[in-house]
């Protein structure tokens, strides 16, 4: 789907939500280039205010890191959360690891008091972004959503309640404008012979007979994903309610590792079980 079509898409979200109050569960995947961002995670770590303008200055950097940043804002009595995009800084997954260390150090210089290995959430840079204005579910509730904050940028701050939303989810999207998704998809009706999912079928417990693979992208030279429909969690043991897992097919050295990771941030997913994988099974994703 070209880029631009989103548009579309974001204008029948945002119908549905003035229209039905409906509650939309999305996350946008990282793809292999995508808009700049951070995830914050305030939990036990109480900011002030004037600490939050110290923190968005130090990120800002006086537009260094790629022009104005977006600040959304998930606000709720135990944790605050805070999402920073910058639509103007593209990247890729390695490169964003690498800025998002340089920012752990400015900030643990310039703003003490934080535990910032626990405050700067590095997981999505593997995974994706919760949507703006999208729910998600914690602990069998429903959380709050995403919600514009301001734009910081070489005039200050200005804030972003009033805008046009379908205007926002554009800005707040961490695709970048020239992205078109060509995944490379697996067919929906996968026989015995399927090696990938006969593989997962033999190794995955709890995965059901109605359970699938429904895609494959390749992230890296060392690493593949494998996403599903499936909502079994082995870390909870269990079915989520709406997050669907998806697998980390990566090479290790010399060999190569399957591992299911899931969007639930109850879920550690270093606790997951990682599975050695054949080099048939490589074979078989490579010619996909």
């Amino acid at each position: 789907m070209p880029r631009k079509d989103l548009n579309r898409f974001y204008k029948h979200l945002v119908a549905e939500m003035h229209t039905n109050d409906t509650h939309f569960h999305l996350v946008e995947q990282v793809q292999q280039s995508f808009r700049f961002f951070l995830d914050l995670d305030f939990g036990k770590h109480f900011a002030t205010d004037d600490d939050l303008k110290t923190i968005f200055r130090v990120i800002y950097d006086d537009g260094k890191r790629g022009g104005d940043m977006f600040i959304s804002l998930c606000a709720r009595e135990e944790k605050l959360g805070i999402h920073i995009v910058f639509p103007g800084h593209i990247t890729d997954v390695s490169k964003a690891s690498v800025k998002c260390s340089e920012i752990f150090d400015e900030l643990k210089t310039n703003v003490s008091g934080y535990a910032w290995n626990e405050i700067i959430d590095t997981k999505p840079y593997r995974s994706g972004l919760r949507q703006l204005y999208s729910f998600k579910f914690v602990n069998g509730k429903e959380d709050v959503p995403y919600v514009p904050y301001c734009r910081l940028w070489k005039g200050g701050y200005t804030p972003l309640e009033s805008c046009n939303r379908v205007e926002l989810l554009e800005t707040f999207s961490i695709f970048p404008p020239d992205l078109e998704f060509k995944p490379k998809v697996v067919p929906k009706k996968l026989e015995v012979d399927n090696v990938l999912d006969a593989f997962i079928r033999r190794v995955y417990r709890g995965w059901g007979g109605s359970d699938t693979v429904t895609g494959v992208r390749r992230v890296s030279e060392r690493k593949f994903q494998a996403f599903t429909n499936s909502r079994f969690c082995a870390v909870v043991n269990g079915r989520h309610r709406s997050n669907h897992i998806w697998f980390d097919i990566e090479r290790r050295n010399t060999s190569w590792r399957l591992k299911a990771r899931c969007h639930n941030e109850t879920c550690d997913s270093n606790d997951a079980k990682e599975y050695p994988v054949p080099p048939s099974l490589i074979k078989f994703i490579s010619s996909l």
